[in-house]
């Protein structure tokens, strides 16, 4: 069976501005090839033909890997009579505050038994604490009308590198360009039944990358600071070439460089990867273990 995976971001953004990377296996060369890594626009469809549709019928997609939730809130389609959001009785809803609660609770309890031990792990950053910063983010609280079931385990696994290495945090909602990801959501139903539809986050793949230590510190660092963005994404690059056995042409290698928003979605298609055996996933963080691939 054909192996092909593309990543698109349209989270944000006008249309002209997307770029869309597949990534194919070659059972006979046995390594992943980047067949392509164009801007929709670039296409020359007819009027009638939506160029997104087009491509992933040309390509022959088994998994489109998106940047936006594919998933909703709780409260987006409850029945119930609801008794508002703070005695919401859904079952995984209690289950996600309880979530908060045990860990807010032990930490305190740590800080209660024994605070000087406490305060040293605390100044040498220690992982069996929580942070100041993703405290504050858990006694905000899960509200189940603008928080999705899996954002509490990704503020758990995520919010400290994410402040650490992009000064922000993880939010499902809040930046997305509402009309593009409204449009893909009808553009989805005229799928072909056997493509796979997945979400990830780009921030996190580089995170994931950088602890399984793909790349580095300082690789993330520099691609944050605009003098040296092109020489982290070529750096980056490499090293997912070498790290995947993954074959880039030439012309796609310096379109990557030069252009962060196909950069971004190299990096959503690479996260679809594991896809191959995770067949029975709606939703995906590329959280794997890149040896495998």
């Amino acid at each position: 069976m054909k192996k092909s995976i593309a990543g698109i971001g349209v989270g944000s953004g006008r249309k002209e501005s997307f770029y869309f990377s597949v990534l194919e296996f070659f059972e006979k060369e046995n390594r992943w090839f980047l067949k392509t890594c164009q801007q929709l626009r670039e296409f020359e469809y007819p009027e009638t033909e939506d160029s997104l549709l087009a491509w992933i019928n040309d390509f022959d997609l088994s998994t489109v890997i998106v940047d936006f939730p594919l998933s909703m809130p709780p409260c987006f389609d409850c029945k119930l009579d609801c008794p508002g959001s703070v005695k919401c009785p859904e079952p995984e809803v209690i289950a996600k505050r309880k979530t908060i609660e045990d860990l807010l609770r032990d930490d305190q309890d740590k800080i209660e038994n024994n605070p000087k031990k406490y305060e040293k792990e605390r100044l040498n950053n220690s992982s069996l604490l929580l942070s100041k910063s993703l405290k504050r983010k858990l006694r905000k609280g899960f509200v189940p009308y603008w928080n999705r079931v899996e954002d509490v385990d990704l503020w758990i696994d995520y919010h400290d590198d994410l402040m650490s290495f992009f000064k922000k945090g993880l939010s499902s909602f809040g930046n997305e360009n509402s009309i593009q990801v409204l449009r893909f959501k009808y553009l989805e139903r005229h799928f072909p039944k056997s493509v796979k539809v997945l979400e990830t986050n780009y921030e996190v793949a580089l995170i994931e990358l950088k602890r399984h230590k793909v790349i580095s510190s300082k690789d993330l660092a520099l691609l944050g600071t605009f003098d040296s963005s092109d020489l982290a994404r070529e750096s980056i690059v490499k090293k997912i070439e070498k790290k995947f056995d993954l074959f880039i042409y030439e012309k796609d290698r310096e379109t990557l460089i030069k252009r962060p928003r196909a950069f971004k979605s190299l990096l959503l298609t690479l996260a679809g990867l594991e896809t191959q055996t995770l067949q029975d996933k709606d939703f995906f963080i590329s959280n794997f273990d890149y040896s495998n691939t």
